[in-house]
C-alpha cells in the first residue's frame, strides 16, 4: 500500500509538472502569435508594414514565443516580488487543491 501511494504521488507530481510545462508553451506560442497579429494589423493601419510572408509572420512569432518561454521558465510562473507576498495564500491553496483533486480522481 505504502508504495502505491509513492508511485501515485511521484505520477501527480510528474502530471502537475508536465502539465505546467504544457502551459507555458501554449500561453507562449498563442500570446506571441496574438502579438504578431495586432501589431500587423497597427501597422498596416498606419502604413508602415504593407504584408508580410506567412514564412516571416511564423519566424516572428515564433522568436516571440520562445522569448515569452525562456523567461516563465527562468521564474518558473512565479509573479514579481511584492505581488508573490500578496499571492503566497492562492498559491498554497491552489496546489493543495490540484493534489487533493488528483488524488480523488
Amino acid at each position: 500500500m505504502l508504495i502505491f501511494l509513492a508511485c501515485r504521488l511521484f505520477m501527480v507530481t510528474l502530471m502537475w509538472f508536465v502539465n505546467n510545462l504544457l502551459n507555458i508553451v501554449f500561453s507562449a506560442l498563442r500570446g506571441s502569435a496574438i502579438v504578431v497579429e495586432e501589431f500587423l494589423a497597427l501597422s498596416r493601419q498606419q502604413g508602415t508594414i504593407a504584408q508580410l510572408s506567412s514564412e516571416a509572420k511564423g519566424t516572428v512569432t515564433v522568436a516571440i514565443a520562445v522569448l515569452g518561454i525562456y523567461i516563465q521558465l527562468r521564474g518558473w510562473l512565479l509573479p514579481p516580488f511584492p505581488i508573490n507576498l500578496l499571492l503566497a495564500p492562492f498559491s498554497i491553496l491552489n496546489n493543495i487543491i490540484g493534489i487533493a483533486a488528483a488524488y480523488i480522481m
